[in-house]
C-alpha cells in the first residue's frame, strides 16, 4: 500500500462544499431539518450539520471522531420504536450526500482560485492529487486524461476510481469526504472491495499517515478450512462493539421494512376489502415477513 499525503491546496478548495453562504449541500440540509416534524429525525439531521466542515475536509482522525461519536449518539437517542425516524433521516442523508457527490464525480461546482474560475470536480482533484498508481496495489496506472479529442472518435475522460474507504451506504454523510476518497484502480474498487465494511480504525487507509512506519509485510502460510472473505467477517463481529451492532441492526431493519412494504402492496391485491373473495397469498412472501406479523 501506498500512502499518499493531501494537499492544502486541496482541502481549500473541497471546503466550498461546507460553505455557510453558497453550499447547496448545507442549505438541502438546513431544509430537510425544518421539513422533518419528528425530533428525532430532526436531532440526526443537525448532528451531521453541526460537524460538516469537518464532515467535508476532516482528516483520518477526525473522521474516526465522528464516526464514533455517530454511532455513541444512534445508540444513545434510538431505539427500535424509533425505527421510521432513523430510516428517515436516513434516507435523506443518502439523498443529499449522495446528490453532492454524483455532483463532484461528474461537471463539479465553480470556485475562485486567486482570481480564476475553476471546475472543482473528481477529475480536478485527481489531477491535482498527481498519484499515477494505485495505491491499494501498487500495480495498475491511474492515470487522468480530460479528453482524447486527438483520436478518431475520441473525446470521453479517462480518470481513477474514486474509492469510499468507509462505504456511503452505510455512512453516507461520507459520501463527500475528501479524506474517504481514495484513488484506485478499478480492479481494488469494484471487482475486490466494493461495499466491504472497511473502517479507518481496523483498516489501514492510504491517507493514513502511519503507514510509512507501522505497515509491513509479513507473508505467514496457514491452512485455513474457509475463505478469505469468511475470516474477515469471523474478524469483525470480534471486534464489533454493542453500538456498532445496533446501528448496524437498524440499518438491516429499514432494508427489510422497505420490502415489507412492498409486499404489502402486492398482498392487497389478492385480498378483498370485504373478505368476500380470497386468493391466496403469493408463493414468494419474504422470509422476513414473520418478524412483523408475529412480534
Amino acid at each position: 500500500m501506498i500512502y499518499i499525503k493531501m494537499k492544502k491546496e486541496l482541502l481549500g478548495y473541497h471546503l466550498n462544499y461546507a460553505d455557510i453562504e453558497y453550499s447547496s449541500l448545507r442549505k438541502n440540509l438546513e431544509k430537510a431539518i425544518n421539513e422533518f416534524s419528528n425530533p428525532k429525525s430532526k436531532y440526526i439531521l443537525q448532528f451531521i450539520l453541526d460537524r460538516l466542515e469537518k464532515v467535508v475536509i476532516g482528516s483520518v482522525q477526525e473522521l474516526i471522531e465522528i464516526q464514533n461519536d455517530y454511532i455513541k449518539m444512534i445508540f444513545q437517542k434510538i431505539q427500535m420504536s424509533d425505527l421510521a425516524a432513523f430510516k428517515d433521516s436516513h434516507e435523506k442523508l443518502k439523498q443529499i450526500f449522495l446528490s453532492a457527490y454524483e455532483i463532484f464525480n461528474g461537471p463539479g461546482i465553480k470556485i475562485d482560485s486567486n482570481g480564476l474560475d475553476i471546475e472543482w470536480n473528481g477529475t480536478t482533484y485527481l489531477k491535482k492529487l498527481n498519484q499515477l498508481v494505485c495505491p491499494y496495489c501498487n500495480a495498475s496506472f491511474i492515470l487522468t486524461i480530460d479528453s482524447l479529442n486527438h483520436l478518431p472518435n475520441g473525446g470521453l475522460r479517462a480518470k481513477a476510481d474514486l474509492d469510499h474507504f468507509i462505504p456511503k451506504s452505510k455512512y453516507p454523510m461520507f459520501a463527500i469526504s475528501l479524506y474517504n476518497l481514495v484513488p484506485s484502480c478499478i480492479y481494488c474498487n469494484q471487482r475486490f472491495k466494493r461495499d466491504h465494511n472497511t473502517s479507518f480504525e481496523s483498516y489501514y487507509s492510504p491517507f493514513d499517515p502511519e503507514i510509512e512506519e507501522q505497515f509491513k509485510i509479513r507473508i505467514n502460510y496457514e491452512m485455513y478450512p474457509k475463505n478469505a472473505f469468511k475470516k474477515l467477517e469471523e474478524l469483525e463481529l470480534k471486534e464489533c462493539t454493542e453500538e456498532v451492532r445496533h446501528y448496524n441492526n437498524l440499518l438491516v431493519k429499514i432494508d427489510n421494512y422497505s420490502e415489507w412494504n412492498k409486499y404489502m402492496i402486492t398482498a392487497k391485491r389478492f385480498y378483498h376489502p370485504c373478505h368476500l373473495f380470497y386468493h391466496p397469498p403469493p408463493r414468494n412472501l419474504p422470509r422476513y415477513a414473520n418478524t412483523f406479523t408475529n412480534g
